[in-house]
């Protein structure tokens, strides 16, 4: 009687999905630019690396949109083909462990934060504040927001 009823368990919980969770994957990225005097970028590109705490990584190689990007105080959203093969990466917990900035170009820029969207609607947020140029590279620890819904 015991085995009946377990393995009924284990129908019934496989069928609702209550053994296993969906594993969270990136849907967008926002970025924060400061906004302060000459915190925002024109002449510049920005790379994003995102590494999870397993190890695995995607890359965004200038991150960019059909906007005008990276303008001082402004929130950018990026989607779809923008986010490269960061695009439905799969990001156990929702977490990312380590966030790589890497500039490029003659202009600085200043990120207040920069966020990595979970399609659980979830985020890890990085934030930041310091002007980076000078194709510098500059690791962030993210901020993780796991019980925080994401809302604009």
């Amino acid at each position: 009687m015991k085995s009946f009823f377990w393995f009924n368990y284990i129908l019934v919980s496989l069928a609702c999905g209550s053994l296993s969770q969906e594993v969270p994957v990136i849907t967008a990225i926002e970025v924060k630019t400061a906004d302060v005097s000459h915190a925002g970028m024109t002449l510049g590109s920005i790379d994003l690396e995102l590494i999870t705490p397993e190890f695995t990584i995607c890359l965004i190689e200038n991150l960019d949109s059909e906007n005008d990007d990276f303008s001082a105080g402004d929130i950018n959203e990026f989607t779809g083909s923008q986010l490269q093969e960061c695009l439905d990466f799969p990001i156990p917990g929702g977490q990312v462990a380590l966030l790589r900035v890497t500039h490029s170009g003659l202009d600085a820029w200043t990120p207040e934060w920069i966020r990595v969207i979970n399609s659980n609607e979830s985020f890890v947020q990085c934030n930041d504040g310091y002007e980076i140029d000078n194709s510098e590279m500059r690791a962030q620890r993210s901020e993780i927001k796991d019980a925080e819904k994401y809302t604009v």
